[in-house]
């Protein structure tokens, strides 16, 4: 049972309409082989979608085995149209919490130098460096904040 009680099953996912329900199942597929993609997931025991818009950004609540630690960690996997990217679900109980730390997350990492990006201690997206790849992001970041997070639940 996810700690979200109206998230549903992946493969249970339904869009708006047929073209949403095929970009959020994509999206899903997505997600799988992002979180797959780290040594340390050791093993997915179960995969939810929370919210999000087809094409757009989806937010997908993980339960994963990890490696070092005892205990399966429910995890939140972001995937859309920028850089994917997993946070711990403690402490960020809804998509909206999930999808707010997301963004406030990028906009640091696009604020801070690229010794401080390098560091490891912000949010762990992959972007190239050049100044045209990091304005896009920019501004899918400004668009998430003004157009899509006032729709995600956050509840």
């Amino acid at each position: 049972m996810p700690p979200v009680p109206y998230a549903v099953p992946i493969e249970d996912v339904r869009g708006e309409d047929d073209t949403d329900t095929n970009l959020l199942r994509d999206m899903a597929e997505k997600a799988v082989q992002y979180v797959r993609s780290f040594e340390w997931c050791i093993e997915i025991h179960e995969q939810y979608f929370a919210d999000g818009i087809g094409g757009v950004v989806a937010l997908f609540l993980f339960r994963l085995s990890i490696q070092e630690i005892a205990a399966p960690e429910w995890v939140w996997i972001i995937v859309g149209d920028l850089p994917p990217v997993y946070l711990g679900f403690e402490g960020f109980p809804t998509p909206y919490a999930a999808l707010l730390l997301y963004i406030e997350g990028v906009e640091e990492w696009l604020a801070a130098s690229p010794e401080e990006r390098a560091s490891g201690d912000l949010i762990p997206i992959e972007v190239r460096p050049q100044a045209e790849f990091l304005e896009m992001l920019r501004g899918r970041v400004e668009a998430l904040r003004s157009a899509v997070l006032p729709h995600i639940r956050d509840h």
